[in-house]
């Protein structure tokens, strides 16, 4: 089927290709959400926001309340620079689906951007409160707890994080110096995580043919996790 390909474009990173199969698929068929949603996707991985979000729109006209399109519309806004914006549709995104960690998750990110940390630290604990495994979770409220000077509850929340990846910073940074490279302390080695994990997240969201799956997935896979080890050991051995 055409959508498969135009799903297989996007994972493969082909993006001006999925628009024409999608571009196709839309003329011969207005009404399916998810051409317009997927367009949208391929769209913004282009830079072209104002086009994704137009899709999104599209999208959301023809299904309203599904809460996936709230949020990758707010992602798009976010992108646009309209922050306040993509609050609100992760506010309705939160409204729709209330049970749901990701949606939490997705909103935390939006406040920190806008400064609101402690909105954003309420956000990340009822993530938690919904799934416990969250190690991403876990990290990112970490984070934002260092910010705010509570270095005690941002440990507890790194190791909760290490603990669910199975990550030893401990033992990373002593098998760096023992191949010749240099120890850095471990919340520095933690934001170089973060800041890897950001850089790859939008890869592992595409890891699926499924529609919502390379729309929205969530940073969790374990192959991952030793993609970043195995960075992190390559940094230490430079740092002479």
């Amino acid at each position: 089927m055409k959508v498969n390909e135009a799903k297989l474009a996007i994972k493969n990173g082909n993006y001006k290709e999925a628009i024409l199969l999608l571009s196709e698929l839309i003329q011969a068929d207005n009404k399916n959400f998810e051409f317009y949603a997927l367009r949208g996707v391929a769209h913004r991985k282009l830079n072209d926001f104002k086009l994704s979000l137009e899709d999104f729109n599209a999208a959301i006209k023809l299904t309203p309340n599904n809460a996936d399109l709230r949020t990758e519309k707010g992602v798009t806004l976010f992108h646009q620079k309209s922050i306040d914006l993509a609050l609100v549709e992760m506010n309705l995104a939160v409204k729709l689906e209330p049970n749901n960690p990701y949606r939490y998750s997705s909103r935390a990110y939006i406040k920190d951007a806008l400064k609101d940390i402690d909105g954003a630290i309420l956000d990340y604990k009822k993530t938690i409160e919904l799934d416990p495994n969250d190690a991403v979770a876990h990290n990112n409220l970490g984070l934002l707890e260092e910010k705010k000077g509570n270095l005690e509850k941002a440990k507890k929340h790194f190791d909760q994080s290490d603990d669910l990846q199975g990550i030893d910073m401990k033992k990373i940074t002593d098998d760096a110096v023992k191949n010749g490279g240099s120890s850095i302390p471990k919340t520095e080695a933690k934001k170089e995580v973060v800041e890897l994990r950001k850089q790859e997240e939008v890869k592992i969201k595409e890891s699926e043919l499924s529609t919502w799956k390379i729309i929205s997935q969530v940073f969790t896979k374990k192959e991952v996790l030793k993609e970043f080890l195995g960075y992190l050991k390559a940094l230490f051995s430079k740092r002479k």
